[in-house]
């Protein structure tokens, strides 16, 4: 299995980075060590099921032509459990990879902060 896909699975709730502000509904970001993956997240202004996810990972990343590694974007919608997802890693199946994250998350901000804003597809 992926082990981007293991690592979103075992993620279990928000985690505040060193020297970085607590995370809240509407912003923050969820990190481990083993293997590398952080997800930023932002909540839509317009929309509170809405997120923005930017997921960076140290294993197979896609990388600029600069060099530097690319994040990959997803934007999904809680409540309807639409996504859309811009990729900036290697992935055997990324349609799978792309909603075991937008899912996972859901589930995990809707858990960490004890809120029945959307419910989880």
């Amino acid at each position: 299995m992926n082990k981007v896909l293991i690592a979103l699975l075992a993620l279990s709730s928000p985690l505040q980075a060193q020297g970085l502000p607590a995370s809240t509904i509407e912003s923050g970001l969820i990190s481990q060590s083993d293997p590398p993956l952080t997800i930023t997240y932002a909540q839509s202004e317009d929309n509170p099921v809405e997120f923005a996810l930017s997921i960076t990972t140290a294993d197979d990343p896609a990388k600029a032509d600069n060099g530097l590694p690319l994040s990959t974007a997803i934007f999904v919608n809680c409540s309807f459990g639409t996504y859309t997802a811009s990729f900036g890693f290697l992935a055997e199946d990324p349609r799978e990879i792309a909603e075991t994250i937008a899912h996972d998350f859901c589930i995990k901000h809707e858990r960490a902060f004890s809120h029945k804003l959307f419910v989880p597809w």
